[in-house]
């Protein structure tokens, strides 16, 4: 049986104590979260503006807990996790709610405290995963500026913390959106295992060339944005009972793809200690690097102060 995250949290704590002093001495910042005995998985939504971010997480719940609409409807991070009773709180005391790992976001400053809500709800997935619903992505790449927070750090934040990220999009803005470009280019480097790409609302196309000209359209704008060799799979996706006419084309291959997402959401777990280990062993590669270059350098000034002084080393 393997250990639970928390376990493995502190086995690896306990590692990392061991080059804690060599860190120390470089100025090296361990990155990796610190997971609470309470932590569950976490899978974050993040996309354009109606792509259906905030109904898939309704979706999940089985519940429309999350307010939804063509216009962008919110603009902060909402995080959902397991409660005894339904309760809210929202901005800096939200933060004392939630489990260990998120103390980081508090570094992201008051700004963003603000647009922090939490909700507590009895529904039967967030008894196995905790759910964070995002922003919907706009246009212009300087989202910090308009949105009065610095909105790219948030992403790289959460994103930290997440387990598994869903990147929606929807077929009418293919991965075209400032903000969207800007995260993808930026806000994921060495965490694009956690990365699924899904194309969604898939019941809407008037038929399979119109899905063809979207799905292509999405690949090439990704092809030129993720800072990857090989295209990462996107799948095809949509909400059931979203759409009240009958869809043009045939629906089962993107059942399957949905359903697939929705397993990996409710494996998340198994995810959870992957990153653990994945995230310390960056940890730890980094400061392998940083402490032969220190080094390096102290042998090669060395060798030059000696040098001034007539002797060779």
């Amino acid at each position: 049986m393997s250990p639970s995250p928390s376990s493995l949290s502190e086995r690896v704590d306990r590692l990392l104590a061991r080059y804690r002093p060599l860190a120390d001495r470089t100025g090296f910042a361990f990155r990796r979260p610190r997971v609470s005995s309470a932590a569950r998985p976490t899978v974050l939504f993040l996309g354009n503006h109606s792509s259906g971010k905030s109904s898939f997480v309704n979706f999940l719940l089985d519940d429309a807990e999350q307010a939804t609409g063509v216009a962008p409807t919110d603009d902060g991070f909402t995080v959902l996790l397991c409660g005894a009773e339904d309760s809210d709180a929202a901005g800096p005391a939200a933060l004392d709610r939630l489990p260990a790992e998120y103390a980081v976001l508090r570094e992201l400053g008051d700004a963003f405290l603000q647009h922090l809500r939490v909700k507590f709800r009895r529904r039967a997935i967030l008894r196995g995963v905790t759910l964070v619903d995002s922003p919907g992505m706009i246009g212009g790449a300087g989202g910090e500026t308009r949105r009065g927070y610095d909105f790219f750090s948030a992403v790289r934040r959460v994103s930290e913390i997440a387990d598994l990220v869903l990147f929606l999009f929807d077929p009418e803005k293919p991965g075209t959106t400032g903000e969207t470009v800007h995260a993808l280019g930026s806000c994921f480097r060495g965490m694009e295992y956690k990365l699924r790409l899904l194309m969604n609302k898939c019941d809407s196309f008037e038929g399979m060339y119109d899905f063809a000209r979207a799905y292509g359209a999405l690949c090439w704008n990704l092809a030129h944005v993720l800072p990857v060799k090989d295209l990462p799979q996107v799948f095809t996706t949509f909400i059931p009972g979203r759409r009240k006419e009958a869809a043009r084309i045939a629906l089962e291959d993107f059942d399957r793809q949905r359903e697939e997402i929705v397993s990996q959401v409710s494996h998340a777990e198994e995810r959870k200690a992957d990153n653990l280990l994945a995230a310390a062993g960056s940890d730890l590669a980094e400061l392998s690097m940083l402490a032969r270059v220190v080094v390096a350098a102290r042998r090669r000034a060395s060798a030059k102060a000696l040098a001034g002084w007539g002797w060779a080393l």
